[in-house]
């Protein structure tokens, strides 16, 4: 489920000494973890004093933080450019929620579902933008993976994955143990659903 593109991220890691990386990817986590908070709680600002009893409701139903702590999972990062793109796009800033959104399914072509929104309420524009931004950061990533890289994902491991196959065995797509942004949004689905909802 991971582009060729997604590896611009990873070469990142590349600047950082292998001692330090881990820690660094744990520090990282916190910080994203602490902007989803800010973005649900001005998403939740209805709610008034509740906000807080929210919030940590939503952070305790977040049972998966320690394993892509020591996995070094970047999930997390999805789930707050997920979440600002649909902010962008309440807000009718339509480039920068397909910005968004294409920069997550660069990452990780989970977040693609969420674009089934869009299509259904006709944001044309943000899925224009999503998909150019996509497209971009896929010939960028030529750099990294190559040509024969690139052909055999989108040749062979992309439609086995649609298949349902997965690291050489059948996993479900909404298995607790693939962690993906799936994973994660499992026991939260209810309170990012609810952010959905009650901010627009």
């Amino acid at each position: 489920h991971q582009p060729p593109s997604h590896l611009l991220l990873l070469g990142t890691s590349a600047l950082v000494p292998s001692k330090d990386a881990h820690a660094l990817s744990i520090a990282v986590n916190e910080w994203v973890l602490g902007g989803i908070l800010i973005v649900l709680a001005l998403w939740w600002r209805s709610l008034g004093s509740a906000v807080p009893v929210v919030l940590a409701a939503t952070v305790a139903a977040l049972t998966s933080i320690p394993l892509h702590h020591q996995a070094g999972q970047y999930q997390l990062l999805l789930l707050l450019l997920v979440l600002l793109a649909f902010w962008a796009d309440q807000e009718d800033r339509c480039t920068w929620a397909g910005v968004l959104l294409g920069v997550a399914c660069a990452i990780s072509l989970r977040p693609v579902l969420f674009a089934v929104l869009w299509i259904a309420q006709r944001r044309t524009r943000n899925l224009i933008t999503a998909g150019a931004v996509f497209g971009v950061l896929q010939v960028l990533g030529l750099i990294l993976s190559g040509t024969a890289g690139a052909s055999a994902y989108w040749t062979t491991h992309f439609p086995n994955m649609l298949m349902g196959e997965f690291t050489g065995g059948m996993v479900k797509m909404d298995m607790p143990s693939n962690h993906a942004i799936a994973s994660l949004l499992g026991p939260t689905g209810a309170w990012i659903s609810a952010a959905i909802l009650l901010g627009g």
